[in-house]
């Protein structure tokens, strides 16, 4: 290591400063509780190891140096510095700062349970950079797997890529959708039977994963068939063709709370029409941030 690097040490800088504030040596030496002699000697290292005279010694006392004024400007910058390094570096550690890459599907920030989340996880560490990014289930898991992002956001997984872990977000029921002007629109509820020849607008989701799988499964166990006829990238998609009477789509109930004008939306009658969140993360990929969104949820 570099000789000159250790005699520039920030303890040496800090004794310097000291001695700036005072430009009296043995009040620097009384505040710093070190003996007068070895604070001397202190300012001698660090003057020889610069390769500069900080100080000007007068009778009546000590004022500094040009090159001194130069060299307290820069030890203030540095030690900031330092004391930046050192908080920052405790602060990732903590979890309470860092940055955090989360995605999700579209569904997941219409309800409040996610957008209420993120609001804890700003209110107990602002200091943590949150990046959003919302991707079909099938990009998530992938995403996920390669740590592209941190943890993930996705609905109804049948199987579970072995380096991760899951943690279930919440359950909700499954609604139909479909135009307020729809012969169906009147009922209450409505069952898979009673829509099982309209038809269905869905995401591009593969079929073994998301609300399609749910779906087909409650259809299968009904001896029916329902795959979608249309299959869209978004929700605001989904809302547009089932208002332009394109067919009806099966959604969250968390997608309800935001329907636009002239849709509606009914429950389905099966005791199973569930679609549960789960938050999956990797497990070569926890940071300290991630571990306290995690705890958070």
């Amino acid at each position: 290591m570099d000789e000159h690097l250790t005699s520039v040490s920030p303890r040496r800088l800090a004794v310097f400063l000291t001695v700036c504030e005072t430009l009296h040596v043995a009040r620097a030496a009384e505040k710093l509780d070190i003996a007068q002699p070895a604070l001397s000697q202190q300012i001698k290292v660090l003057e020889e190891a610069l390769g500069a005279q900080l100080f000007h010694r007068r009778k009546r006392g000590i004022d500094l140096t040009s090159a001194g004024h130069a060299c307290r400007e820069a030890a203030q910058h540095l030690l900031k510095s330092h004391h930046n390094l050192i908080d920052g570096v405790r602060s990732i550690a903590r979890g309470e700062m860092g940055q955090l890459v989360l995605g999700h599907v579209g569904s997941a920030l219409m309800g409040r349970i996610f957008p209420d989340h993120l609001q804890r996880m700003k209110q107990h560490f602002p200091e943590v950079q949150i990046t959003l990014a919302e991707k079909s289930i099938s990009d998530l898991v992938s995403a996920v797997t390669k740590k592209d992002i941190d943890v993930a956001l996705v609905r109804d997984l049948e199987t579970v890529p072995s380096i991760c872990s899951t943690r279930r977000y919440i359950t909700e029921k499954l609604f139909v959708l479909l135009p307020e002007n729809h012969p169906l629109a009147s009922r209450t509820d409505l069952s898979i039977r009673a829509i099982h020849a309209t038809p269905l607008i869905g995401f591009q989701d593969p079929d073994e994963v998301g609300i399609a799988r749910i779906v087909q499964q409650i259809a299968e166990k009904n001896g029916l068939s329902l795959e979608p006829s249309w299959k869209v990238t978004n929700i605001g998609s989904i809302f547009g063709m089932v208002h332009a009477g394109f067919g009806l789509s099966i959604v969250a109930e968390s997608v309800t709370a935001l329907l636009p004008a002239g849709l509606s939306a009914l429950p389905l009658s099966e005791a199973d029409a569930e679609s549960t969140l789960f938050l999956l993360w990797n497990r070569e990929q926890i940071s300290p941030a991630l571990q306290k969104f995690i705890e958070l949820s």
